[in-house]
């Protein structure tokens, strides 16, 4: 999100839980009908559901605001938990990158900057099999999955 994000206050260990997203679970037809929209606001649990804010004032009680990035120091252990995938030093911003996470019709364009920078992200960027040996099981489950049956 432009102008938010979460940063490190103090060491955080690989493995350590970080943040459990909250919200609503939706369908991809219900997720476009919210008002506003909560855009990257929702986390893809399965190819056709969401967990998600539903209203503009639910937005900060329910959404973690981890960042993009191509070369990410967040993973995920099941669906909505995200741990650190190696250590963090404080100050140092939490990013995952959105191909543990996404399959849907989905496209980013990326500026992370990053020597592993895809400039574009997309929802068929977990079927790469760089990233998958890169992130190993720090996909999401569902993500997890995918990757199994597509072997």
């Amino acid at each position: 999100m432009e102008g938010k994000g979460v940063f490190a206050t103090e060491k955080i260990m690989r493995n350590e839980i970080v943040a459990i997203k909250a919200g609503h679970i939706v369908t991809a037809e219900q997720l476009s009908t919210t008002n506003p929209p909560p855009g990257d606001y929702a986390l893809q649990i399965h190819d056709d559901f969401y967990i998600t804010p539903v209203s503009a004032d639910e937005v900060d009680a329910m959404t973690v605001f981890i960042n993009h990035s191509c070369d990410p120091n967040i993973g995920f252990v099941g669906q909505i938990v995200y741990v650190a995938i190696r250590d963090i030093e404080p100050d140092e911003e939490l990013c995952h990158d959105y191909a543990m996470e996404r399959s849907d019709n989905y496209s980013l364009v990326c500026n992370c900057q990053s020597p592993h920078c895809r400039h574009v992200i997309s929802g068929d960027d977990w079927k790469d099999p760089g990233l998958q040996k890169r992130y190993g099981n720090y996909f999401s489950s569902y993500i997890l999955e995918k990757i199994k049956a597509h072997l």
